[in-house]
């Protein structure tokens, strides 16, 4: 089994959703700027968000998940636990899945209170849907659920709708004025 370093999604679909993450970590990157100058405590979750996009785009193109793949097989094959790959794969998901759970819930309870987050909060909700139907697609579990749409779709659907997202929350952090604080005063 053969891994194919000479890149990821190299189609004109592949190309735009990696434009998205990179673009969407740029923004997150400025609204973390603006954050910070404004003092609102929103600036580490730009950052984190802008950091998960960046890490997403490069392995849109660097197909890091099909390395690991080929590697776990190879791996299973030597020390002669392939015939069981089903078993560790479901394990594999479902680690993927608690991990994604419980990130998901310490964010939601860190978030809770910075309303300039909320927004980029439900993209990256929708990132990490897409991120574990595609796992689930790697190990064949989500088969029954996708046979009648097709992966495909999944991929061409649900993939650019969180970026998009969170560029939109990003963008909108990054312009938005300073909330007024009352009147000007003088000091003399």
């Amino acid at each position: 089994m053969a891994v194919n370093l000479a890149g990821g999604d190299l189609s004109l679909m592949g190309l735009g959703v990696t434009g998205l993450y990179l673009t969407g970590a740029v923004a997150c990157g400025r609204a973390g700027r603006r954050s910070w100058t404004l003092g609102n405590g929103d600036a580490w979750g730009w950052v984190l968000i802008g950091a998960v996009l960046l890490l997403l785009g490069i392995n849109k193109q660097v197909d890091l998940q099909q390395i690991v793949r080929v590697t776990a097989a190879s791996f299973a094959r030597s020390w002669g636990w392939y015939e069981h790959r089903r078993m560790i794969q479901a394990a594999a998901l479902i680690g993927i899945a608690s991990g994604l759970g419980v990130g998901g819930l310490g964010w939601l309870w860190w978030v809770r209170r910075r309303r300039g987050l909320w927004l980029a909060t439900a993209g990256a909700g929708v990132v990490g849907g897409f991120v574990l139907l595609r796992a689930a697609t790697f190990y064949h579990a989500a088969d029954p659920l996708l046979r009648p749409v097709g992966s495909q779709a999944i991929v061409l659907g649900l993939e650019p709708i969180g970026p998009l997202v969170i560029l939109a929350a990003a963008v909108w952090a990054a312009i938005r004025r300073r909330p007024a604080q009352g009147p000007p005063t003088i000091n003399r």
